[in-house]
Protein backbone atom coordinates (compact mmCIF):
# COMPACT_ATOMS: atom_id res chain seq x y z
CA UNK A 1 0.00 0.00 0.00
CA UNK A 2 1.29 3.47 -0.89
CA UNK A 3 2.17 5.59 2.13
CA UNK A 4 3.07 8.92 0.54
CA UNK A 5 2.15 11.12 -2.39
CA UNK A 6 5.46 10.33 -4.05
CA UNK A 7 4.90 6.59 -3.78
CA UNK A 8 1.34 6.91 -5.06
CA UNK A 9 2.29 8.93 -8.12
CA UNK A 10 5.81 7.77 -8.95
CA UNK A 11 4.86 4.52 -10.69
CA UNK A 12 5.92 2.97 -13.95
CA UNK A 13 5.31 5.48 -16.79
CA UNK A 14 2.09 4.74 -18.64
CA UNK A 15 0.82 2.23 -16.08
CA UNK A 16 -2.95 1.84 -16.20
CA UNK A 17 -3.02 1.81 -12.39
CA UNK A 18 -1.50 5.30 -12.30
CA UNK A 19 -4.12 6.73 -14.65
CA UNK A 20 -5.88 9.80 -13.20
CA UNK A 21 -7.99 10.81 -16.20
CA UNK A 22 -10.51 8.97 -18.32
CA UNK A 23 -8.90 10.20 -21.55
CA UNK A 24 -5.91 8.61 -23.28
CA UNK A 25 -3.93 11.89 -23.24
CA UNK A 26 -0.43 11.44 -21.89
CA UNK A 27 2.25 13.84 -20.63
CA UNK A 28 6.01 13.68 -20.92
CA UNK A 29 8.93 15.05 -18.94
CA UNK A 30 10.61 18.07 -20.55
CA UNK A 31 13.95 17.09 -18.98
CA UNK A 32 14.27 13.51 -20.22
CA UNK A 33 12.65 10.99 -22.55
CA UNK A 34 12.12 8.28 -19.97
CA UNK A 35 8.42 7.71 -20.74
CA UNK A 36 4.89 9.10 -20.65
CA UNK A 37 2.45 9.67 -17.80
CA UNK A 38 -1.31 9.99 -17.59
CA UNK A 39 -1.26 13.14 -15.44
CA UNK A 40 0.81 16.26 -14.91
CA UNK A 41 1.04 15.35 -11.21
CA UNK A 42 2.99 12.20 -12.01
CA UNK A 43 5.31 14.19 -14.27
CA UNK A 44 6.00 16.64 -11.42
CA UNK A 45 6.69 13.86 -8.93
CA UNK A 46 9.00 12.21 -11.47
CA UNK A 47 10.95 15.47 -11.82
CA UNK A 48 11.18 15.94 -8.06
CA UNK A 49 12.66 12.47 -7.60
CA UNK A 50 14.70 11.71 -10.73
CA UNK A 51 15.79 15.31 -11.47
CA UNK A 52 16.01 16.56 -7.89
CA UNK A 53 19.65 17.66 -8.14
CA UNK A 54 19.04 19.50 -11.40
CA UNK A 55 16.01 21.32 -9.97
CA UNK A 56 17.92 22.20 -6.80
CA UNK A 57 20.67 23.84 -8.85
CA UNK A 58 18.04 25.87 -10.72
CA UNK A 59 16.37 27.06 -7.51
CA UNK A 60 19.69 27.95 -5.88
CA UNK A 61 20.88 29.70 -9.04
CA UNK A 62 20.44 33.35 -9.95
CA UNK A 63 18.01 32.97 -12.84
CA UNK A 64 15.87 36.10 -12.59
CA UNK A 65 13.05 34.71 -14.75
CA UNK A 66 12.67 31.33 -13.03
CA UNK A 67 9.44 30.72 -11.11
CA UNK A 68 10.67 28.99 -7.96
CA UNK A 69 7.15 27.87 -7.08
CA UNK A 70 6.83 25.51 -10.06
CA UNK A 71 10.33 25.58 -11.69
CA UNK A 72 9.38 27.19 -14.99
CA UNK A 73 11.59 29.61 -16.93
CA UNK A 74 10.06 32.68 -18.62
CA UNK A 75 11.34 35.14 -21.21
CA UNK A 76 11.33 38.18 -18.92
CA UNK A 77 10.31 39.37 -15.45
CA UNK A 78 6.97 40.75 -16.65
CA UNK A 79 5.90 37.35 -17.99
CA UNK A 80 7.00 35.75 -14.73
CA UNK A 81 4.88 38.13 -12.62
CA UNK A 82 1.85 37.55 -14.88
CA UNK A 83 2.34 33.80 -14.44
CA UNK A 84 2.47 34.09 -10.63
CA UNK A 85 -0.67 36.23 -10.55
CA UNK A 86 -2.70 33.91 -12.80
CA UNK A 87 -1.42 30.40 -12.04
CA UNK A 88 -0.51 30.73 -8.36
CA UNK A 89 -2.69 33.58 -7.04
CA UNK A 90 -5.70 32.83 -9.30
CA UNK A 91 -6.09 36.48 -10.32
CA UNK A 92 -5.90 38.55 -13.51
CA UNK A 93 -2.59 39.27 -15.26
CA UNK A 94 -2.88 42.97 -14.39
CA UNK A 95 -4.33 42.48 -10.89
CA UNK A 96 -2.90 44.73 -8.16
CA UNK A 97 -4.63 42.73 -5.41
CA UNK A 98 -5.35 39.03 -5.11
CA UNK A 99 -8.87 38.62 -6.47
CA UNK A 100 -9.67 35.68 -4.18
CA UNK A 101 -10.22 35.31 -0.47
CA UNK A 102 -6.94 34.29 1.13
CA UNK A 103 -6.30 32.57 4.46
CA UNK A 104 -2.80 32.70 5.93
CA UNK A 105 -1.17 30.26 8.35
CA UNK A 106 0.34 32.07 11.35
CA UNK A 107 2.92 29.34 11.85
CA UNK A 108 4.50 29.03 8.37
CA UNK A 109 2.93 31.92 6.37
CA UNK A 110 1.52 29.53 3.78
CA UNK A 111 -1.40 30.92 1.75
CA UNK A 112 -4.67 29.03 1.30
CA UNK A 113 -7.77 29.81 -0.73
CA UNK A 114 -10.12 27.64 1.34
CA UNK A 115 -10.59 28.27 5.06
CA UNK A 116 -11.26 24.63 5.92
CA UNK A 117 -8.10 23.59 4.06
CA UNK A 118 -6.13 25.94 6.32
CA UNK A 119 -7.71 24.29 9.38
CA UNK A 120 -6.66 20.86 8.12
CA UNK A 121 -3.13 22.15 7.44
CA UNK A 122 -2.74 23.58 10.96
CA UNK A 123 -4.04 20.47 12.72
CA UNK A 124 -2.11 18.01 10.54
CA UNK A 125 1.19 19.89 10.13
CA UNK A 126 1.55 22.06 13.23
CA UNK A 127 -0.56 20.50 15.98
CA UNK A 128 0.28 17.03 14.60
CA UNK A 129 -2.86 15.50 16.07
CA UNK A 130 -3.30 11.87 15.10
CA UNK A 131 -5.39 8.92 16.25
CA UNK A 132 -9.18 8.83 16.43
CA UNK A 133 -9.73 12.62 16.36
CA UNK A 134 -11.88 13.72 13.43
CA UNK A 135 -11.78 16.75 11.15
CA UNK A 136 -14.11 18.04 8.45
CA UNK A 137 -13.04 17.34 4.85
CA UNK A 138 -12.97 20.57 2.79
CA UNK A 139 -14.35 18.72 -0.24
CA UNK A 140 -17.24 16.54 0.99
CA UNK A 141 -17.77 18.04 4.50
CA UNK A 142 -17.61 14.58 6.06
CA UNK A 143 -15.83 14.18 9.38
CA UNK A 144 -12.83 11.91 8.83
CA UNK A 145 -10.43 10.35 11.32
CA UNK A 146 -7.16 12.22 11.12
CA UNK A 147 -5.16 9.00 10.95
CA UNK A 148 -7.00 8.11 7.70
CA UNK A 149 -7.08 11.66 6.33
CA UNK A 150 -4.25 11.12 3.80
CA UNK A 151 -6.07 8.17 2.25
CA UNK A 152 -9.36 10.12 2.19
CA UNK A 153 -7.64 12.98 0.35
CA UNK A 154 -6.36 10.53 -2.27
CA UNK A 155 -9.97 9.62 -3.06
CA UNK A 156 -10.63 13.27 -3.90
CA UNK A 157 -7.22 13.55 -5.68
CA UNK A 158 -6.23 16.53 -3.54
CA UNK A 159 -2.57 15.91 -4.41
CA UNK A 160 -3.20 16.58 -8.11
CA UNK A 161 -1.62 19.75 -9.52
CA UNK A 162 -4.86 20.17 -11.51
CA UNK A 163 -7.04 20.19 -8.37
CA UNK A 164 -8.78 23.52 -7.67
CA UNK A 165 -7.46 25.03 -4.43
CA UNK A 166 -10.78 26.84 -3.89
CA UNK A 167 -13.34 24.03 -4.22
CA UNK A 168 -11.03 21.00 -4.85
CA UNK A 169 -12.71 20.05 -8.12
CA UNK A 170 -10.33 17.74 -10.01
CA UNK A 171 -9.65 19.12 -13.49
CA UNK A 172 -8.12 17.25 -16.40
CA UNK A 173 -4.92 19.32 -16.48
CA UNK A 174 -3.56 22.76 -15.65
CA UNK A 175 -5.14 24.35 -18.73
CA UNK A 176 -8.58 23.07 -17.75
CA UNK A 177 -7.90 24.28 -14.19
CA UNK A 178 -7.32 27.84 -15.48
CA UNK A 179 -10.69 27.75 -17.21
CA UNK A 180 -12.35 26.30 -14.11
CA UNK A 181 -10.93 29.06 -11.86
CA UNK A 182 -12.58 31.69 -14.07
CA UNK A 183 -15.95 30.24 -13.02
CA UNK A 184 -15.36 31.21 -9.37
CA UNK A 185 -16.70 34.64 -8.44
CA UNK A 186 -13.88 37.07 -7.71
CA UNK A 187 -13.50 38.60 -4.25
CA UNK A 188 -13.60 42.29 -5.21
CA UNK A 189 -13.66 43.87 -1.76
CA UNK A 190 -11.41 46.72 -0.65
CA UNK A 191 -10.14 45.99 2.86
CA UNK A 192 -9.02 49.60 3.33
CA UNK A 193 -12.42 51.30 2.94
CA UNK A 194 -14.81 48.29 2.56
CA UNK A 195 -15.74 49.27 -1.00
CA UNK A 196 -17.31 46.27 -2.76
CA UNK A 197 -18.39 45.64 -6.34
CA UNK A 198 -19.06 42.77 -8.74
CA UNK A 199 -17.43 44.53 -11.70
CA UNK A 200 -13.69 44.05 -12.10
CA UNK A 201 -13.11 47.31 -14.02
CA UNK A 202 -14.84 49.37 -11.29
CA UNK A 203 -12.74 47.69 -8.61
CA UNK A 204 -9.48 48.45 -10.43
CA UNK A 205 -10.63 52.03 -11.03
CA UNK A 206 -11.40 52.42 -7.32
CA UNK A 207 -7.93 51.20 -6.30
CA UNK A 208 -6.22 53.47 -8.83
CA UNK A 209 -8.12 56.62 -7.82
CA UNK A 210 -8.85 56.26 -4.11
CA UNK A 211 -5.78 54.60 -2.62
CA UNK A 212 -2.68 56.09 -4.18
CA UNK A 213 -1.70 58.61 -1.51
CA UNK A 214 2.03 58.92 -0.73
CA UNK A 215 1.82 61.85 1.71
CA UNK A 216 1.73 59.75 4.86
CA UNK A 217 4.74 59.15 7.08
CA UNK A 218 6.83 56.20 5.92
CA UNK A 219 7.34 53.19 8.17
CA UNK A 220 8.85 49.73 8.01
CA UNK A 221 6.47 47.58 5.94
CA UNK A 222 8.06 44.15 6.51
CA UNK A 223 5.72 43.17 9.35
CA UNK A 224 2.70 43.77 7.11
CA UNK A 225 3.88 41.57 4.25
CA UNK A 226 4.53 37.90 3.65
CA UNK A 227 6.71 36.07 3.23
CA UNK A 228 8.88 37.96 5.69
CA UNK A 229 11.84 35.96 4.41
CA UNK A 230 12.01 33.59 1.45
CA UNK A 231 12.85 29.97 2.12
CA UNK A 232 14.76 28.31 -0.71
CA UNK A 233 13.35 24.82 -1.25
CA UNK A 234 12.18 22.49 -3.98
CA UNK A 235 8.38 22.64 -4.39
CA UNK A 236 6.72 19.30 -3.78
CA UNK A 237 3.33 17.75 -4.45
CA UNK A 238 1.42 17.62 -1.17
CA UNK A 239 -2.17 17.53 0.09
CA UNK A 240 -1.43 19.50 3.26
CA UNK A 241 0.72 22.43 2.15
CA UNK A 242 -0.39 25.84 0.95
CA UNK A 243 1.26 28.35 -1.39
CA UNK A 244 4.63 29.80 -0.37
CA UNK A 245 5.47 32.97 -2.30
CA UNK A 246 8.94 33.44 -3.81
CA UNK A 247 10.65 35.51 -6.55
CA UNK A 248 10.44 38.69 -4.47
CA UNK A 249 6.65 38.79 -4.66
CA UNK A 250 5.04 40.04 -1.44
CA UNK A 251 1.42 40.01 -0.27
CA UNK A 252 -0.03 42.61 2.12
CA UNK A 253 -1.74 40.76 4.99
CA UNK A 254 -4.08 43.72 5.52
CA UNK A 255 -5.67 43.95 2.06
CA UNK A 256 -4.13 41.32 -0.31
CA UNK A 257 -2.09 43.91 -2.30
CA UNK A 258 0.55 42.32 -4.54
CA UNK A 259 3.97 44.02 -4.47
CA UNK A 260 7.04 43.03 -6.45
CA UNK A 261 9.62 45.38 -4.91
CA UNK A 262 10.54 47.02 -1.60
CA UNK A 263 9.60 50.41 -3.04
CA UNK A 264 6.09 49.19 -3.82
CA UNK A 265 5.78 47.82 -0.29
CA UNK A 266 6.73 51.18 1.26
CA UNK A 267 4.32 53.12 -0.96
CA UNK A 268 1.48 50.74 -0.26
CA UNK A 269 1.80 50.89 3.52
CA UNK A 270 1.54 54.68 3.24
CA UNK A 271 -1.96 54.14 1.81
CA UNK A 272 -3.05 52.33 4.97
CA UNK A 273 -1.50 55.01 7.19
CA UNK A 274 -3.13 57.81 5.18
CA UNK A 275 -6.56 56.24 5.66
CA UNK A 276 -5.99 55.84 9.39
CA UNK A 277 -5.11 59.54 9.69
CA UNK A 278 -8.34 60.51 7.87
CA UNK A 279 -10.68 58.44 10.06
CA UNK A 280 -13.52 60.72 11.28
CA UNK A 281 -13.93 61.49 14.95
CA UNK A 282 -16.49 59.23 16.61
CA UNK A 283 -18.79 60.05 19.53
CA UNK A 284 -19.58 57.09 21.75
CA UNK A 285 -22.38 56.24 24.16
CA UNK A 286 -21.65 54.21 27.29
CA UNK A 287 -23.78 51.43 25.73
CA UNK A 288 -21.15 50.96 23.02
CA UNK A 289 -22.85 52.59 20.01
CA UNK A 290 -20.79 55.11 18.02
CA UNK A 291 -21.92 58.13 15.99
CA UNK A 292 -20.19 60.33 13.44
CA UNK A 293 -21.44 63.58 15.00
CA UNK A 294 -22.64 64.85 18.37
CA UNK A 295 -26.19 65.60 17.17
CA UNK A 296 -26.85 61.92 16.45
CA UNK A 297 -25.43 60.96 19.83
CA UNK A 298 -27.70 63.46 21.66
CA UNK A 299 -30.71 62.17 19.74
CA UNK A 300 -29.79 58.61 20.76
CA UNK A 301 -29.47 59.61 24.46
CA UNK A 302 -32.75 61.60 24.40
CA UNK A 303 -34.65 58.73 22.77
CA UNK A 304 -33.44 55.92 25.03
CA UNK A 305 -32.96 57.97 28.26
CA UNK A 306 -32.15 55.76 31.26
CA UNK A 307 -28.40 55.33 31.86
CA UNK A 308 -27.40 56.37 28.32
CA UNK A 309 -24.89 59.21 28.23
CA UNK A 310 -21.79 60.28 26.33
CA UNK A 311 -18.73 58.17 27.02
CA UNK A 312 -15.79 60.17 28.31
CA UNK A 313 -12.44 59.63 26.53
Amino acid sequence: MFRSTSQAADRWPGSSKAKENDSDETYSCDRCSEGEWYSETEVDVHKQTVHKKELTNLVLGNLECLCKMCIQIFEDKDELIKHIKTDHLFSSEDATRVEREVFICDECQSIFFNKQHLSVHIIYNHYRIRGLARIECPKCQKYVKIRTLWFHFQVHKFQSVASCKICFHKCKNRQHLREHIKGHAKHLVCSICQYETKKEDLFKQHLALKHRNSNAIACSPQSYFLPKCEEVKIPRVSCFHGLSLTNGVRLCVLCREICVSDQEMHEHIKEHMAVEKKLPQCYSCVCGEQFLNKVLLKHHIFKLKGSHRQKED
